[in-house]
């Protein structure tokens, strides 16, 4: 059995209580075949309802054998710490979300089911400061998921889902365990230490690897985190030990370098590669093998829009 490793879906918005939500509220065969499945989408499990094949290809620019498509040169950058540290200087450089502007994330994503095949989610995530939201989720038909749409207030969520009433919801909550609130994303501290101590203690109301700030904190750069709280995430991912470069990788039209860390669990060994370019502070991938076999891969797409948008 593969360690459950972190299992907020989407722009890792969706903590335990939705997904304990979201497996009543399945028919009783597809609540089977998810918690049969709970190891596999077990690093981690919002998405969109129709993408045109250009849309498709450019939001797949990994292929599923493993990481993205090396390109070539090294990077001139030296050391690992080096590009984090290069990335939060370019995430600080990005202008705070503005009322009524929205971070929309569409996230495609392939976790291994029990059967052993990759099985892909399209996640689609309008998200701003103030905690209006909206989340859909797109799975396949093999992933033992509904297709489900939530709109939130700053006081509240809507959770729909096919062939079921609509079920009032708390607040959106992002990150690891129980999650932050949107309003508390914004007052998350900038210094390593308390930033570090912040996550990993928001880590221990949930289950997974919770002691590693680095497989629990990279999904906060995908929240509608202030740019200097955004920043100081990669600096705090840039103090871990045992962070390495893996090499330079074209995702989605766009060159990134992809960095790894390794934690080891009993009976399995976790590794953790991201991918983000240091021009611009973007996450555009991520993925995680244990015992070396591709259990999670993520391609990002981020851009600010405004209300219009949000449909």
């Amino acid at each position: 059995m593969l360690p459950r490793i972190d299992d907020d879906l989407g722009v890792e918005r969706f903590a335990d209580e939705l997904l304990a939500k979201l497996e009543t509220a399945l028919p009783q065969p597809a609540r089977s075949v998810r918690a049969r499945r709970r190891p596999r989408l077990t690093i981690a499990g919002t998405a969109f309802v129709v993408l045109s094949l250009a849309a498709l290809a450019g939001l797949g620019g990994l292929p599923l054998g493993g990481g993205g498509a090396p390109i070539g040169a090294r990077p001139a950058l030296a050391t690992a710490a080096e590009v984090l540290l290069s990335t939060a200087t370019a995430a600080q450089r990005e202008r705070p979300l503005a009322a009524g502007e929205y971070l929309r994330v569409r996230l495609l994503r392939w976790g291994r089911g029990s059967d052993g095949r990759l099985h892909r989610i399209l996640f689609t995530s309008w998200m701003a400061a103030d905690g209006s939201a909206r989340f859909l989720i797109e799975p396949d038909a093999g992933s033992g998921l509904a297709r489900t749409d939530e709109r939130c207030s700053p006081r509240n969520c809507l959770l729909r889902m096919a062939g079921q009433r609509p079920q009032p919801m708390g607040v959106a909550r992002y990150g690891p365990g129980r999650g932050f609130t949107a309003a508390q994303l914004q007052r998350l501290p900038t210094g390593l230490v308390r930033l570090t101590a912040a996550i990993r203690a928001r880590a221990r109301t949930g289950t997974g690897l919770s002691s590693d700030p680095w497989e629990l904190g990279f999904p906060l750069l995908v929240a509608p985190v202030p740019p200097d709280i955004r920043a100081a995430i990669y600096r705090c991912l840039a103090a871990l030990p045992d962070v390495h470069r893996v090499g330079v990788e074209r995702v989605g039209g766009h060159t990134g370098i992809a960095l790894a860390r390794r934690v080891r669990m009993p009976g399995a060994t976790v590794e953790r590669v991201i991918v983000v370019d240091p021009t611009t502070g973007a996450l555009l991938a991520a993925r995680a093998t244990v015992n070396g076999r591709l259990t999670d891969k993520r391609v990002y797409a981020i851009r600010v829009v405004g209300s219009a948008a949000l449909r």
